[in-house]
């Protein structure tokens, strides 16, 4: 297994055993007119714009954590630990094992004694991704590192795709946030705008 996936295999993948694949449910989802709060913006630049009205939300109630994501996008699972950590503009199955990413953007729990071990993961340039740029900025009240890298083409990812990820550290369950592009044909900046947009709507209960 390729090592730059370790993290996100161990969190996500150990999961998965219970249950196979056939078993896939489909998240419940609230749309804005239902009694969620719709989240509200921060006024930090970094921190995205209003969230679309066309969009979903998404619970995960063993890490607590709630996000929105356009309505015409996809997320499932296998069991509850992996709920609303996967999403994509197309429907997907998720596989018993990981690999790696199926999905453009995935979410990452991490636990809090991890998280510091998972910051030098992705600041530092490996075999498989070299970081081209990073930024420390507040989203939400929250100390959130945005990291861009660039596939080196060792591993299951060809080279020179691009990976965008937001570190976001809370005390309880800090979380990774991120876009892999997957194929050269995919429309880069609408998918990193929806990540953006993803990764504002979070909220924690």
């Amino acid at each position: 297994m390729v090592v730059f996936y370790g993290l996100a295999a161990f969190i996500v993948g150990r999961y998965t055993s219970s249950k196979t694949p056939e078993q896939v449910k489909g998240v419940r989802t609230e749309s804005t007119g239902d009694q969620i709060e719709k989240p509200q913006p921060y006024t930090d630049i970094q921190s995205g714009s209003v969230i679309a009205s066309s969009v979903n939300f998404c619970s995960n109630t063993v890490y607590s954590f709630q996000l929105a994501y356009p309505k015409d996008w996809f997320t499932t699972y296998n069991n509850k630990y992996q709920e609303c950590t996967f999403f994509a503009p197309f429907s997907f199955v998720v596989p018993g094992y990981l690999e790696h990413d199926i999905v453009p953007i995935t979410v990452v729990p991490v636990a809090p004694a991890d998280w510091q071990t998972t910051v030098k993961l992705y600041e530092n340039p490996n075999d498989y991704q070299n970081v081209t740029s990073t930024k420390n900025v507040e989203i939400n009240g929250r100390s959130t590192e945005i990291i861009d890298s660039t596939s080196t083409g060792n591993g299951f990812v060809p080279l020179g795709l691009v990976k965008k990820s937001y570190l976001i550290f809370d005390g309880r369950m800090p979380l990774v946030i991120y876009y892999q592009q997957l194929n050269s044909n995919e429309d880069v900046l609408r998918t990193e705008k929806v990540l953006e947009e993803t990764v504002s709507s979070l909220k924690y209960f």
